[in-house]
């Protein structure tokens, strides 16, 4: 599970700051995505929670998107493909959120952590809001066409990220009791 975390928590980071050459993204937001599904899989393994299940599909299908995305803007460079990818990547990325955040909140209910739980459930419900506005102010701008709405997006998508980014850490950090995990599997 903390290897699986970290490895999110690269994949989110790598999906969000980008290096680029020129117009060129040298790792496109999809080498992140790619990560995060695989994580995401890793801790299906061991956990096999149905939040964990839905959580690797919306990573995997925001891969894609952002695969399409990539691709549409080297070979078209048309902005109304990546208006549409962009709106189906802001409901995918807000599910994969969700129940990520649910099966995290799972897997510590499962191990006894009760209190955690809660103070992660209110997290996640922050989460949900804030990611909400971001797809508000995003639509919005896509619709009017606006930089400045845009900007107000990207800059709370930033904060987003790395507030899950925290999350994340803090949640791997949460020492769990092995014999739980061994009962379990019995």
């Amino acid at each position: 599970m903390k290897s699986a975390c970290k490895t999110i928590m690269w994949g989110l980071f790598l999906s969000t700051f980008h290096i680029n050459v020129g117009e060129f993204q040298i790792l496109p937001a999809f080498v992140g995505w790619l990560m995060i599904a695989r994580a995401v899989e890793e801790i299906m393994k061991e956990y096999s929670l149905h939040a964990y299940k839905k959580a690797h599909l919306y990573a995997s299908l925001v891969a894609i998107e952002t695969i399409l995305s990539f691709v549409l803007n080297l070979l078209v460079r048309s902005n109304e493909y990546i208006q549409v990818l962009t709106l189906i990547y802001m409901i995918f990325n807000l599910l994969f959120i969700y129940y990520f955040m649910e099966g995290s909140l799972e897997y510590l209910r499962i191990h006894g952590k009760h209190s955690e739980a809660e103070h992660y459930k209110r997290i996640q419900l922050y989460f949900i809001i804030f990611c909400v506005m971001i797809d508000i102010i995003g639509g919005i701008s896509l619709v009017t066409g606006s930089g400045e709405w845009n900007s107000v997006a990207g800059g709370m998508g930033i904060i987003l990220v790395l507030s899950l980014m925290i999350t994340i850490k803090n949640i791997k950090n949460i020492e769990v009791d092995q014999q739980v995990i061994e009962g379990e599997e019995a």
